[in-house]
C-alpha cells in the first residue's frame, strides 16, 4: 500500500521562509514519526519518504490524473 501526503506551503504578504529550512525541519520530524513506527511490534516495513518535487513535476502528474 502507498500512502501520499501532500504538505504546501504558501506565502501571503510577507517574504517566504528559505524553503532549504523548511524541508531540513520535515526531513527531522519525519525521521522522528520513522523512528516511533520503528519502535512499534509491526509486521512488514514501514517506510516513510519525503521527497522535494519541482513545480514541473507536480503540473505533470496532475495533468496525468486529471486525463
Amino acid at each position: 500500500m502507498n500512502q501520499h501526503f501532500i504538505i504546501r506551503y504558501k506565502v501571503e504578504d510577507d517574504i517566504p521562509v528559505c524553503p532549504d529550512h523548511i524541508l531540513n525541519e520535515l526531513k527531522t520530524h519525519v525521521e522522528i514519526i520513522q523512528s516511533k513506527i520503528d519502535a512499534k511490534n509491526l509486521f512488514g516495513k514501514h517506510t516513510l519518504e519525503l521527497r522535494a518535487v519541482n513545480r514541473a513535476y507536480i503540473k505533470k502528474k496532475m495533468g496525468q490524473i486529471n486525463q
